[in-house]
């Protein structure tokens, strides 16, 4: 099991690299927040981490198929 599980993550990562967690809260509001303030650029990318361990929001969805 995530040691951040239960918990937001906000996560972000490089080119193709792993993805590595820059903020873990409790609070949505907050989460969605500083996913938000995030600024990616270049071939930076980030990602918003739900409680269950499930992408919420991806700024480049995974494509599928």
């Amino acid at each position: 099991m995530d040691k951040y599980h239960g918990r937001l993550q906000v996560q972000e990562r490089k080119d193709h690299g792993a993805w590595r967690t820059r903020w873990v809260f409790d609070d949505e509001d907050k989460a969605a927040f500083y996913y938000a303030s995030l600024n990616t650029w270049g071939k930076w990318r980030k990602r918003l981490i739900g409680r269950d361990g499930e992408v919420l929001v991806s700024q480049y969805p995974t494509r599928k198929g």
